[in-house]
């Protein structure tokens, strides 16, 4: 009866360390998936800060506006004007459709009352003013 005793006095003892062991091993198996949780939750978190910080529209800031005229011989004219009186030499005098305009340059000269032009990097000429 004595070794019966002993194995299971031998066998509880095991059984209480492996009860241990086992809890231990939970315990530290749950600190790891809380952590692993919580660095996950980071990672998503920060994914989502990211994502909505990109999805946030760009506010367009307007530009300043711009108004130039130039004066001379007590006459004013305005950008808006010469740009339009160059369409209509487009249209009407060199005889093209609006839509195959694809570039304006004009040049002032007021001493000689005259817009130098040039269309589509191509077609010169002047109007007067």
């Amino acid at each position: 009866m004595a070794e019966t005793k002993k194995t299971t006095a031998a066998t509880k003892t095991t059984a209480v360390k492996a009860t241990a062991a086992k809890a231990t091993t939970a315990k530290a198996t749950a600190a790891k998936t809380t952590a692993a949780k919580a660095t996950t939750k980071k990672a998503t978190a920060t994914k989502a800060t990211a994502k909505a910080s990109a999805k946030k529209p760009a506010t367009a800031k307007k530009p300043a506006s711009e108004m130039v005229k130039i004066e001379f011989n007590n006459k004013s004219y305005t950008q808006a004007e010469l740009v339009k009186s160059a369409k209509e030499v487009w249209k009407h005098d060199i005889g093209k459709k609006a839509g195959e305009l694809k570039s304006i340059e004009l040049y002032v000269k007021p001493d000689e009352e005259k817009v130098y032009y040039v269309f589509n990097n191509d077609v010169t000429g002047s109007f007067p003013i």
